[in-house]
């Protein structure tokens, strides 16, 4: 296997792992500001 064909494949790793914890970092971030929404809205009834 060709030295830069793996830097390449490399790279592509790299670049997916960090989409995937855009992915999860935004969805969790969602999560956590729609139950502290919820919990707001209790407090205000």
């Amino acid at each position: 296997m060709d030295i830069y064909a793996r830097k390449s494949r490399w790279k592509w790793y790299l670049a997916l792992g960090g989409l995937l914890i855009i992915a999860v970092s935004v969805v969790f971030t969602k999560y956590l500001t729609d139950k502290l929404a919820e919990e707001e809205r209790k407090k205000v009834e």
